[in-house]
């Protein structure tokens, strides 16, 4: 699981920025372009390519080029210096992790291609995965794109193409599914069904055993559909990390809710969760589901981003209250208001 992250000169983070995460839920907020998307795939591609190391054992030289390699299929700029902040010389970054021995650090120029400098060398790897769910849905385009992906240049940063793989990966057995028996009957409830691969696609069996081609289904259905995949074949797991950006795109209120829950729900069980948006429907959500008794102990942090005159401002809190007021939503609350004024 992530610790912090500091980061220094990082596309549209300015001068020195460090971000605490809880082992629990997380949760990022702020306005378009203000850099929660940025923070989010920079956590990922520090985690996976941890995970990645761990098959492997890299030397240190390797694993920075494996950092390097893996910044550049996320991030998808011209060249690794692309990412130094307009201006600066240099970008700094560093990570830490619940198990210290995997911390690592490096930095790299406004000049440089492809390679990152270490100045700190991991002493282990992270163990177990971290999937990233973007907010663009997969499951309609996954027949073959991982293989498109590796011969062609279809348009789609990494992200895409490790959530494909993942995808790929077959259920486990009833009796390692127990603990998340509970949570993926809800999401059948939710989808309509079971999703099963068949022929090289995914389908929807309902209880009557009726089939639909997920292609079918609503978006919304397809990124739900997405989850239950990841629960069903281990990918997300207790240890794990889930990064999901804006997880209410396309999801009516009516989904949001139970959402809310099962991303909860995943954090008690062990599940370490980071995610971005602007949804005060959803950040409500969260909160009410804070305060049930059961969830009253699962941790919880937030991340804020304001955007002035250029410069990101980043207010961070294990509260709500400590993060307020937050100026993404604040534009939902004061519509709000006009709202009620006309009656």
């Amino acid at each position: 699981m992530i610790r912090s992250l500091s980061v220094n000169n990082f596309t549209i983070l300015s001068g020195e920025h460090r971000f605490d995460f809880s082992p629990g839920l997380d949760v990022v907020i702020g306005e378009n372009a203000s850099g929660k998307s940025h923070l989010l795939k920079l956590a990922y591609t520090l985690a996976a390519i941890s995970h990645e190391a761990a098959a492997v054992r890299p030397e240190a030289k390797e694993f920075g080029r494996m950092v390097g390699r893996k910044l550049l299929r996320v991030f998808r700029p011209g060249s690794l210096g692309r990412l130094v902040h307009h201006g600066a010389q240099e970008c700094r970054v560093a990570v830490g992790f619940r198990e210290a021995a995997c911390d690592y650090a490096f930095g790299f120029s406004a000049r440089s291609r492809s390679d990152v400098k270490l100045s700190k060398s991991p002493a282990a790897f992270l163990s177990t995965p971290a999937v990233f769910l973007p907010s663009r849905e997969i499951l309609s385009i996954w027949p073959g794109f991982a293989q498109l992906y590796q011969h062609h240049d279809l348009g789609f940063d990494a992200t895409y193409f490790d959530l494909a793989r993942a995808l790929e990966a077959a259920p486990l057995g009833e009796a390692e599914l127990e603990p998340f028996h509970t949570l993926l009957r809800r999401l059948e409830q939710l989808i309509g069904g079971r999703l099963r691969l068949e022929g090289g696609r995914f389908l929807l069996e309902s209880r009557r055993g009726g089939k639909l081609e997920i292609d079918l289904s609503a978006e919304g259905i397809r990124r739900l559909a997405t989850l239950y995949r990841l629960i069903q074949n281990g990918t997300i797991r207790e240890g794990s990390l889930l990064f999901w950006d804006e997880p209410e795109t396309n999801l009516n209120p009516k989904l949001i809710r139970p959402v809310a829950g099962i991303l909860t729900e995943l954090a008690r069980r062990g599940v370490q969760i980071v995610l971005a948006t602007h949804s005060l429907f959803l950040l409500r959500e969260l909160e009410i589901l804070s305060q049930e008794q059961r969830y009253a102990s699962v941790p919880r942090h937030y991340i804020t981003f304001s955007l002035k005159g250029g410069t990101v401002t980043a207010v961070q809190g294990d509260r709500i209250e400590e993060v307020e007021p937050i100026v993404s939503l604040e534009e939902s609350l004061e519509q709000s208001d006009r709202y009620l004024e006309m009656e």
